[in-house]
Parts: C-alpha cells; structure tokens; sequence
C-alpha cells in the first residue's frame, strides 16, 4: 500500500508530463493539440484523478495512524515512511520464529520473510548487500511504539537459558512473570540535545565554514586589504556497530511474548548506548567514531598538576572558554559522572557558606546537569592514577548522531553441549560535531 508521500510524488512527475505536452503546444506554429497530445492529456488527468481518490484515502489512513499512536505514547513520525498495512505486518514479526528459522538453517517464512526481504529492498538501495538475514533500518521504532512501557520492564541479562530460573527460565509460556530490569548506563547525549540522523546512504560531508572575512580601516583612496573566507567539512561515515546475543536453543522454541520484547530491547539498547558512548568518549582511531573527550578542537579545562575538586572558580571557566570562542551554545548542558555531581552539591563554593556550586543537585551555574556512567571515572592525571572523573559543558545539538541502513544478523557459533546458539548483529553509525569550539571538558576532577 503506497503512502501519502509516494502518490503525490506519482501525481507530481504526471503533472509534469502534462506541462511537457503543454509546452510543446504553446511553442508549436498552430497552437493546437494533435490526437496523439488529445488523448495523451485525457490519460494523464484519468491517473491523476484516480491517485487524488488514492490520496485522500491516504492522509485519512494515516492521519488515522498518528491519532493511534499519540493516545499509546508512539512517535508516528518515526514511522512516516511505512503505510498503516507495513506497520501492522511489522508488528506481527515473532523474534522466535525468526531466529528458530535462523538456527534451524531453515528458509524464513510469512511476516519474518517479508520483513527480511523489505531489508534486502533497503540495502540494494543504499548500494550495499547484506551478508546474513536483515532488519530494515526503522524495524526497532516500529516495534517499540508498539508497547514501549511493556518492554521498558523486559531487560534481562545476555545469556539467556530455560533450564536456570534465573538466566530465562522465568521467560517461557508458562511462566508469565514481570522481570527486573537488568542495571546498565542511561543513554543521555540525546536527552542532551544531540540530533539523530536516522536512514542515511554514503559517506556525509557537512560544509563548515571555518574562517570570516576580516574587515579593516583604511584611507581614503587607499585599496581594501585582501581577505577571504576559509571552509572545511565535517565527514561522516558507517562505521560498523557489533553485538551479539547468546540464546538457550530451548527458550528458542517455547519463548513467550516477553521473551520478543526483551530481546528487541536488549539489542536497541546496545546499540543507543554504545552510539551514546561513542558520543561521549570515543577515540576516533580505526573504527570507532570520535567522541567529544577526544576532538582536536574542544575547549579544555584544567584543575592541577595531579587533577583536584572542583572549584566554583573552574566551573565559571567552562563557559567562559566556550564564549571565547565565538561559538554557539545556545542550550548549554553538563554532562558529568554522578560523583562529580555528589561532589557540586557538597562542596562550598567559598568555605563557611553554605553556598553550594549545586544548589539543588539538578543545575549548576544555571544549566541542567545530566550523569552518566558512560563518562569515564577512571582517568589519570599525574600522581592521581585511575581516580580522575571528566565533566563536559556544552551545546550538545552541535553533535549529530547517523545511523545507515539496515540491521545485519548472522548465525554464529552453536555450542551444541551447552544448547546455546550465538546471534551476531551488525548496524553501521558515526558521530560528528559540528563546532568542537561549542564544548568545554575537564578530565581531571577528584572529587573524593
């Protein structure tokens, strides 16, 4: 079922055949249509009219759609590319089914083949190939907006296994239990104001404009100095993104709807929290996108020789630093460890005060305050060995989130007396920042 978009494309490129003809009328010596142009008009205006009905249907269908997904807390726009009918069959997708079919080295069928083959349509797209069994790129959003607070309670650990209560065995049909979340990292450069870019094909170039045109004072007669503009661009591209899944092969064949839900939100979560680490700390060597601990041009500041607390004094230097730069921050966040954040709030800015650089626990220096553990609380510096933690201020809509194509998952390794199968998932991500200049970092915080 075409969507809304795809028929007033298809009405759009009808039009301008009829312009075409038009043209080609006006510009003739008699101004008068031929049969051949006569009949060609009257097929087009009979499409056309019939795609205008087809696209009525559309918007009622999907507009239907978005009031549905807004009353159960779903992002419709997430899924505006998919019609009402892709959606639904999506939603129908059995993650048992489909990794039994994958285990067995069985041919998928139903819903779990169409959807694989509407990933191969993707990645043929994007001129690339899958090398196992595909999800398309929006498969997680799609599922997850179908009960998102259902799966929110679904984490559980990786190796999952029916015999053991406590690794899955809870998870089949006869045990219909809530499960406890495992205890991992909050992803928060997106809380933050990092934008996604979702969908993306080849390498991404965004122009920068590096340098200004300089104006100065001269005489009256005399020429203007020479000066130019400067450019550069940021580059993005896939990188690829791992993780596997080991699964009982019993759970397999008797997993419960539970068990769907944890697995597809144990794989997003992954996947959003290594992206969100590589936002935050990656190295940028090989393979691994560069993170804002690392860019080359990023505002730093230092606490001492062997690091040392924080100071209200150090704290104004973050932003300070930033404006010197002339760059934007137009919504300035701190992304911290939560030691650094126990620490502003018990530490004076001047000593007998009762002045904190936290007042509240949530702000600091007027700007919200976000932690993480995916900021690292193990750093170095000088005689404080593994004990420094790094504090980030910045405008985080600066940094851009890309994510390609499909998700690529394989069979791996069957360890046949241990009745575990190893499922590999690959998808392809990068991170760029727009003005390194709009962030300011310290690694060098003790605050115990």
């Amino acid at each position: 079922m075409k969507t809304a978009r795809e028929i007033r494309q298809e009405i759009t490129e009808l039009t301008d055949k009829q312009k075409v003809i038009l043209d080609a009328v006006e510009q003739s010596e008699e101004r008068k249509f031929t049969d051949e142009q006569r009949q060609q008009l009257k097929d087009l205006d009979g499409k056309i009219e019939r795609l205008q009905k087809d696209l009525q249907d559309a918007e009622i269908r999907e507009r239907a759609q978005e009031r549905v997904a807004a009353m159960s807390g779903g992002n419709p726009a997430d899924n505006s590319k998919r019609s009402g009918e892709d959606i639904d069959n999506m939603s129908q997708f059995k993650w048992s089914r489909f990794l039994h079919h994958l285990h067995m080295n069985r041919n998928l069928e139903g819903v779990e083949l169409e959807v694989h083959q509407e990933a191969v349509k993707e990645a043929r797209e994007r001129n690339s190939s899958l090398k196992g069994f595909g999800l398309p790129s929006d498969f997680f959003r799609v599922l997850s907006s179908e009960d998102r607070q259902k799966e929110d309670r679904m984490r559980e650990q990786r190796d999952l296994v029916v015999g053991t209560a406590t690794a899955g065995g809870n998870l089949v049909a006869t045990q219909q239990m809530p499960m406890i979340p495992a205890l991992r990292p909050t992803p928060q450069v997106v809380a933050a104001g990092a934008q996604v870019l979702n969908d993306l094909v080849g390498d991404v170039d965004i122009p920068k404009q590096t340098g200004i045109a300089q104006a100065a004072w001269a005489g009256e007669t005399a020429a203007a100095a020479e000066t130019n503009p400067t450019f550069g661009v940021i580059q993005m591209s896939p990188k690829r993104a791992a993780a596997f899944v080991d699964l009982g092969i019993q759970l397999i064949a008797q997993s419960s709807e539970d068990v769907q839900r944890l697995i597809m939100r144990d794989l997003e979560f992954a996947f959003a929290l290594l992206l969100d680490q590589a936002g935050i700390n990656g190295s940028g060597a090989g393979n691994v996108p560069e993170g804002v601990l690392n860019a080359n041009d990023i505002n730093t500041v230092e606490i001492g020789t062997n690091g040392g607390a924080l100071t209200w004094a150090k704290v104004v230097e973050f932003l300070t630093s930033v404006e010197q730069s002339n760059a934007p921050i137009n919504n300035p966040t701190w992304l911290t460890t939560p030691g650094v954040k126990g620490h502003a709030a018990t530490t004076e800015k001047s000593a007998n005060t009762a002045k904190y650089l936290s007042e509240d626990g949530r702000n600091l220096y007027g700007m919200p305050m976000l932690t993480s553990t995916q900021v690292p609380s193990n750093l170095t510096k000088g005689t404080s060995v593994n004990v420094c933690h790094a504090a980030i201020l910045g405008d985080f809509s600066q940094m851009i989130l890309g994510n390609w194509g499909v998700i690529d998952i394989s069979v791996g390794n069957h360890r046949a007396k241990e009745g575990i199968r190893e499922f590999v998932i690959n998808a392809l991500a990068d991170v760029g920042i727009r003005n390194e200049e709009s962030f300011a970092v310290c690694t060098d915080i003790t605050p115990n």
